[in-house]
């Protein structure tokens, strides 16, 4: 949220997988207001600057690649992690897809 970008700052680098659709009722895709929580403002970086903010924190270099079926990845991340986003064209609140999202999270441990 852009009310709060600025405060995080993870303390190691953090693997992310995070399912999307264009058309989420509540969380604007482009990003924006959400009335999600009545009298507190909640402004959404929106999907990409979301992912780019993560590529960011998480050191990545280089362009996310195309996994296919709306997803990339950002690789060459700083400890070997990476950062996907997936999105569902015209899809609303979407399940995340565990074959995609497992293989990736499974190589990496809790400290």
């Amino acid at each position: 949220m852009e009310e709060n970008v600025d405060d995080c700052s993870p303390s190691r680098p953090l693997a992310v997988v995070a399912f999307r659709g264009t058309n989420h009722p509540i969380v604007p895709y482009a990003g924006g207001y959400s009335p999600v929580v009545s009298g507190m403002p909640i402004t959404f970086l929106g999907a990409q600057a979301t992912f780019e903010k993560w590529a960011d924190l998480d050191g990545c270099s280089g362009a996310a690649v195309d996994q296919g079926e709306g997803c990339k990845t950002y690789q060459n991340c700083q400890d070997g992690v990476t950062v996907s986003p997936c999105t569902k064209t015209g899809g609303g609140h979407e399940y995340g897809n565990a074959a995609f999202a497992w293989p990736i999270l499974k190589q990496h441990t809790l400290p």
